[in-house]
């Protein structure tokens, strides 16, 4: 039960402004909240058919910006910190070889992290 309420309302924004039910902050059930980040994250790390997967410093400025917004704001805060997302990303690079720069940003970031 709890996985299908987590994907029901994983397009619930923070401030309000998301899908279906028009949630907002707290309301919103912390599974959504953390999947809604990880699919974020997913789509910027990820290369797309419109455009190529962003860089490390792009995708923390886009979390930075939308915390508190689109994301939980403590969310943002602890993937941040801990280096959550850097992990994330060397994880994704193992399974998905990308272009090079992003290879090497994802790779010197990691070491950073182990």
């Amino acid at each position: 039960d709890d996985v299908i309420l987590g994907v029901r309302h994983h397009h619930e924004r923070y401030d309000g402004a998301g899908y279906p039910d028009g949630m907002r902050g707290e309301s919103i059930p912390l599974i959504s909240r953390i999947i809604m980040i990880c699919d974020s994250v997913d789509a910027m790390l990820s290369d797309r058919p419109y455009r190529r997967a962003l860089g490390l410093d792009v995708v923390r400025d886009e979390m930075q910006r939308c915390g508190g917004a689109q994301f939980d704001p403590r969310l943002v805060a602890v993937i941040l910190e801990k280096g959550t997302l850097e992990r994330a990303a060397a994880l994704m690079l193992e399974a998905y070889p990308r272009r090079a720069e992003v290879q090497t940003t994802v790779i010197e970031a990691a070491h950073r992290f182990k």
